[in-house]
């Protein structure tokens, strides 16, 4: 029973006790005052009897009933009473009311009570009900005696008024009695109430408090008053409360799961987990609690990991593991544990408390990275890293555990043209299949790797547990190798075979090192290439001989310089922005008289290792700047021409005069020069590329990195590197479609250039599938098999002249705005400028003078600005240097006269001109330069986008 029941019924119990010993109270009370009434009227009646039988005593009967009335009419006028006397025969004698006298008592209970007291003497009292013309009479009978003291009469009076007055005295006392006591009940319950609520309510908000704490809820108990000892305690219990609460939030809000286990109990059961266990897991708090600790495991009880954990529980130490773990969908997950015991008063265990964290992802990517690192993504086998690596290491420990190592270098035969003739998803499908017959040729303790395209190495290993690697077991390997590569493949519904050609090198013999061996390997497996392919040979001193055959070579290339057997073949590049030809690469060509045309594969590694490229390089670069003043001359658009330079070149010294001799030879604009400096040259010393680069801007030439992503690429340097575009290696290209690496490293190489503000040329662009994934990247410019070929220079002629471009669907449209404005004050140069660019889709706004012009850029967007150099009022150098600091996105091309020299390099120096065009201008040339400022400003706005 609740505190507050309890209270009020022993209040109400104690009031009822009061309540009814008032009334026995009230009741004897009127009891005694009917008594005392009676005993009142029986004392004046008998008086008034004795005063009637003394006054009538020695009368005659007829004397004495006069006196009798005489006697009543006296009382009666006295005391305004009703009296008679009744004879002993029930006769009224005497009587207030005349009429009555004679007349016998009525029959009735009045009759009754009159005739008793006559016969016995003893007084009596009655009452005759109220009428409705006489209120209700009390009456008292006492008896008349003579002086014999017989009854001779009977006295009847009224005591009404007496009976009033008294009954009204105890009436008033019962009236105040009950008002005193039902206000004492209601102020007893109304305390009983107030005590019953000051005491239980804040006890029942307490009760109510601690069981919320006890399910897991914040309580905060709500008593106001704490004044006194329940608010206190409320105080108290709302400090630990909150305590608690911040403690179960904190271990709710965690990201890691929280288990704790009771060491008091067998299998050590869960008490509590916290909602990152359940988000982790997969398991709610309700299935677990109660469950073993090591559940999670399940079956996998054979874990180091779970060992240690029992081994610091029985130890009452802490604990940090990696376990596998399973979710409640049976997936297998990464738990790192950090456990720690709980400990109680007596400093012993009797709790842990485990902290897991899933790290699945961070396993998975920490292995796939590793794998990344060390194994080729298409073929699974080892990489070049992970070759080395085994090889150097194999190295070290030889004579202590391998007594022989050889170096397998191995190229399959006419890849290339099942590569281009079947697509590159065959050739992929090629590539694998030949990695694992290249798995199942070799033995466990030999290591299979691809280098690089369709090069691949293996390691062979001559340790105790192999069989010897002796020449003839050397050799039947090599042949099951031969012979199992090229066996039949069932590729995209057609046998295909596949032969390649292997090149040996052994340990010490052959070389000291890795790089020695690999080098030798490669060496040797280009002899059996050149014997008819299909076949091996090993690195011996015969091979010696091709460092003979180098020097003959070398010959053969200065003769060839002489003979003027060097030809150029250009290759076109082309914009994903317009389809047009905005450019074309140099490559150079030896036209053997032997052996034919042959590409620079052949002797262009020797002619940089022998210097022979330093001349070389010169004749490619006059040619290619004589053959582009051709072209224009012949009415063809002004378009740059790439050609690559050696590292030779760029160490040498001489590179700035003979660029300058090359373009004052040719006549050619120095714009209409590109040079294509490799990744590797730039990256070896940018201390002195740096420079050289700057010598090469300031002469007016283009500059590219060549073969982009495929070395050290230093972020540092290259932000310094004044460069104008990065070219895409064909390594990334080729497999940009099918490789997520490509793809990825390709994505990135676009974004950064365009955050630098670089333009991306893509090389071997071959499938229209390469192209398209290009143009949805971005990409800027393309060359590739895919539109042409190089070309010899009529055949490329032919090609501009016919205005030859990519397929209307593959070409990105221009957008509407923002605008071209055009700036002259001549009206006739303005209106052709007008007249060209509006008919290539742009839109065009025109002003003749520079205030007007600075009105249409605060009232347009204005992507790029075309002025004449001479203006009035202002030059048009000042002009641009405004709309630089202005509108520093806007892209300025200038107009200028040949003999503005100073001008012009007045607009250099401040950075005002993003391109300048030379009048009498050409219409192709002015579009190519617009298109590539407007390609330059889409980008920029692009980067500012994202």
């Amino acid at each position: 029973m609740r505190i507050s029941t309890k209270l009020t019924l022993v209040v109400a119990t104690v009031f009822t006790i009061i309540g009814v010993a008032g009334a026995l109270t009230i009741g004897q009370m009127q009891d005694i005052a009917r008594r005392s009434i009676g005993t009142e009227a029986r004392y004046l009646a008998e008086s008034m009897s004795t005063l009637v039988a003394f006054e009538t005593a020695r009368d005659t009967p007829a004397a004495r009933q006069k006196r009798y009335q005489d006697l009543i009419d006296f009382i009666a006028a006295r005391d305004r009473r009703d009296l008679e006397i009744v004879a002993p025969d029930l006769v009224i004698l005497a009587d207030v009311t005349a009429e009555h006298i004679g007349t016998k008592i009525e029959e009735g209970p009045r009759r009754g009570i009159i005739g008793r007291t006559l016969r016995d003497g003893q007084p009596r009292t009655m009452t005759e009900a109220a009428t409705a013309d006489e209120p209700e009479m009390h009456q008292i009978v006492v008896p008349v005696r003579d002086m014999a003291n017989r009854i001779v009469a009977a006295l009847v009076y009224e005591y009404t008024p007496l009976h009033d007055d008294v009954s009204g005295l105890a009436s008033q006392a019962l009236r105040w009695v009950t008002a005193l006591a039902v206000a004492g009940i209601v102020l007893a319950l109304a305390s009983a109430a107030y005590l019953a609520r000051a005491v239980s309510v804040p006890l029942k908000q307490l009760t109510n408090a601690a069981m919320q704490l006890g399910r897991g809820r914040r309580a905060i108990a709500a008593v106001r008053d704490t004044r006194d000892e329940i608010g206190e305690l409320a105080t108290v219990f709302n400090t630990m409360s909150a305590a608690l609460h911040l403690r179960e939030r904190a271990m709710e809000s965690t990201f890691n799961g929280i288990m704790i286990v009771d060491l008091g109990k067998p299998g050590f059961p869960l008490e509590y987990v916290n909602k990152a266990f359940e988000r982790i897991t997969g398991y709610r708090a309700q299935q677990v609690l109660g469950k073993p600790s090591d559940f999670l495991v399940r079956d996998d009880v054979d874990q180091p990991g779970l060992h240690q954990i029992r081994q610091a529980m029985r130890e009452g130490r802490e604990a940090h593991v990696v376990l596998r773990g399973y979710r409640q969908d049976g997936a297998l997950f990464w738990n790192e544990v950090s456990i720690a015991p709980v400990r109680n008063d007596e400093e012993a265990p009797s709790h842990y408390v485990a902290i897991i964290s899933d790290i699945t992802e961070a396993r998975n990517d920490a292995d796939q990275l590793a794998h990344q690192a060390q194994f080729d993504t298409l073929t699974g086998l080892a990489n070049r890293s992970l070759m080395l690596d085994r090889l150097n290491q194999a190295i070290g420990s030889a004579g202590r555990h391998f007594d022989r190592i050889v170096v397998a270098f191995i190229d399959l035969d006419d890849f290339k043209l099942i590569n281009d003739n079947l697509g590159h998803e065959v050739g992929d499908q090629l590539l694998r299949a030949v990695a694992q017959r290249l798995r199942d040729s070799i033995r466990p303790g030999d290591t299979a790797a691809r280098f690089g395209g369709d090069e691949f190495v293996l390691l062979l290993l001559d340790e105790g547990a192999q069989p010897a690697l002796a020449e003839s077991q050397l050799t039947e390997l090599v042949r099951a190798i031969l012979q199992n590569v090229a066996a039949p493949l069932a590729l995209a519904g057609r046998d295909i075979q596949i032969s390649c050609s292997i090149g040996l090198a052994a340990y010490p013999q052959d070389g000291e090192d890795a790089e020695m061996l690999i080098k030798h390997a490669d060496t040797a497996m280009y002899r059996a290439k050149e014997l008819g392919r299909n076949g091996f040979q090993f690195f011996t001193e015969a091979l010696q001989l091709r460092a003979q055959q180098q020097l003959e070579l070398g010959a053969s290339l200065r003769l060839a310089l002489e003979r003027d057997e060097f030809e150029l073949h250009y290759q076109p590049q082309v914009s994903l922005r317009s389809g047009r030809v905005v450019g074309v690469e140099a490559l150079l060509r030896w036209r053997h008289p032997e052996r034919g045309l042959l590409g620079p594969g052949h002797f262009i590694s020797f002619a940089e290792e022998s210097g022979l490229i330093i001349p070389i390089g010169e004749w490619v670069l006059r040619r290619a700047c004589m053959q582009n003043k051709a072209w224009q001359d012949a009415g063809l658009p002004a378009i740059p021409v790439a050609v690559n330079i050696s590292a030779r070149q760029c160490a040498h010294h001489g590179l700035e005069a003979v660029v300058r001799s090359a373009l004052d030879s040719s006549g050619l604009d120095p714009h209409c020069l590109e040079l294509e400096l490799t990744e590797s040259i730039s990256m070896a010393d940018p201390e002195h590329s740096v420079p050289m680069m700057e010598r090469m801007k300031a002469i007016g030439v283009e500059l590219s990195i060549d073969d982009f992503g495929t070395g050290y690429s230093n972020m540092s340097y290259l932000k310094r590197f004044p460069i104008d575009r990065l070219k895409l290696d064909i390594s990334f290209v080729r497999e940009i479609t099918t490789d997520p690496g490509s793809l990825a490293i390709s994505d990135a190489i676009i974004t950064m250039s365009h955050s630098l503000h670089l333009e991306v040329v893509a090389e071997g662009v071959e499938t229209e599938g390469q192209l398209s994934l290009l143009a949805l990247r971005h990409c800027d410019i393309v060359q590739g098999y895919y539109f042409s070929k190089p070309l010899e220079a009529g055949a490329l002629a032919a090609l501009l002249r016919e205005g030859r471009r990519l397929p209307d669907h593959l070409i990105g449209r221009l957008p509407d705005a923002p605008a071209l404005l055009v700036l002259d004050d001549d009206p006739h140069i303005l209106g052709y400028l007008d007249l060209v660019l509006s008919n290539e889709g742009y839109a065009v706004h025109v002003a003749t003078a520079p205030g007007q012009a600075f009105e249409i850029l605060a009232c347009h967007d204005v992507a790029v600005v075309l002025s004449d150099l001479r203006m009035p009022a202002i030059s048009g150098v000042e002009f641009l240097g405004r709309v630089r600091h202005m509108y520093p996105d806007v892209l300025r091309i200038m107009l200028s006269a040949c003999d503005d020299a100073e001008s012009t390099r007045q607009a250099i120096n401040m950075g005002a001109v993003y391109k300048f065009i030379e009048k009498p201008v050409q219409p192709e040339m002015l579009v190519a330069i617009v298109e590539d400022a407007y390609q330059c400003y889409q980008g920029r706005r692009g980067q500012q986008t994202a």
